[in-house]
């Protein structure tokens, strides 16, 4: 599945997207993630996929792209 979507950030904002765009068919399937980004700042988070923010985390899996 193809997704396009063009964002500008400013400070500490952020993209949600929907679950329903990951489906994790299978434990054992494989999933290719794939984003550009063209930055002004030297680091920061780039790409987060886990637990909500309010949600405990320990022992969950997630991934995180930082730059």
């Amino acid at each position: 599945m193809d997704v396009a979507e063009e964002a500008f950030f400013q400070g500490d904002s952020y993209i949600e997207v929907d679950k329903s765009l990951f489906p994790h068919i299978s434990s054992s399937a494989v999933e290719t993630i794939t984003v550009e980004f063209s930055t002004l700042e030297p680091n920061g988070i780039l790409f987060w996929h886990g637990q909500k923010p309010d949600a405990d985390g320990r022992g969950q899996d997630f991934i995180a792209l930082t730059g």
